[in-house]
């Protein structure tokens, strides 16, 4: 008896929920849409943000391009060996701390 009755309710709370979590077309299509302008804000964004870079680099004189270019491989050396992650890593030895 009490089987049932939890068994019934059960089925009656999944019938209830079950379109309260689905979207209409125009609430999924108007997510989209804002989804995909922001996707274009943030290329427009990333576009003027490397054409800034490179007319900072372009109104330097040829010295400090040169340094700045020196510097820029440096950064990129360190973050690469910082971001190394491997397999190799996970067993490599640690040494002992005396």
């Amino acid at each position: 008896m009490y089987i049932r009755k939890f068994l019934f309710l059960l089925l009656l709370s999944f019938i209830v929920a079950a379109p309260l979590q689905s979207q209409t077309g125009k609430a999924a299509r108007a997510i989209k849409k804002q989804e995909k302008s922001e996707r274009s804000l943030e290329r427009d964004y990333d576009k003027s943000r490397k054409a800034a870079l490179k007319h900072r680099y372009k109104i330097q004189t040829p010295e400090v391009q040169e340094r700045m270019k020196a510097s820029r491989k440096k950064v990129d050396q360190y973050h690469k060996q910082k971001n190394k992650t491997t397999i190799k890593d996970l067993f490599k030895r640690k040494k002992r701390k005396k």
